[in-house]
């Protein structure tokens, strides 16, 4: 299964949750990277479950490795710009 977004708090949202996260540069602007997760089938209720709950906003984080997860992402990001 495989999930694409730029959003970067539901990516760490999903990162958070155990989920593997790759980057992509977006072919129509390089300075804009996907968030692609891909998981076993297996593991498409809990993947959705997260995915609903963040959107209804009821997901319960731990807010300092919350912020880790977020700073981590988002410097990949800026990594993977300059190799663009």
């Amino acid at each position: 299964m495989r999930y694409k977004t730029f959003d970067l708090l539901i990516a760490s949202t999903l990162a958070y949750n155990n989920f593997n996260c790759d980057l992509a540069p977006d072919a129509s602007r390089p300075s804009r990277f996907w968030f692609i997760f891909e998981y076993p089938e297996e593991e498409d209720e809990s993947f959705q479950t997260v995915v609903k709950s963040f959107w209804r906003g009821d997901l319960l984080v731990e807010p300092r490795r919350f912020y880790s997860i977020v700073k981590e992402l988002k410097g990949r990001t800026k990594d993977s710009y300059g190799n663009v």
